[in-house]
């Protein structure tokens, strides 16, 4: 393999690899807005406002049954 052609290939290999770690920060963004609306969601039917923590209100309630 010619000397030009290893360095197109190490250059794809460059931009692709940024891609994925732009993608994986994509998917981690997300992810984490999804587990925050759930929060609400949660909060929202026990009927806790937003500065409630749903979960502790959740762990309160079973610990009551």
């Amino acid at each position: 393999m010619s000397s030009t052609s290893l360095e197109q290939v190490a250059l794809i290999t460059r931009e692709a690899y940024s891609a994925l770690l732009h993608v994986k920060t994509l998917v981690e963004s997300a992810s984490n807005d999804i587990r925050e609306a759930e929060r609400e969601t949660v909060g929202l039917a026990i009927g806790h406002e937003q500065e409630d923590d749903p979960i502790t209100a959740l762990r309160s309630a079973t610990k009551i049954l």
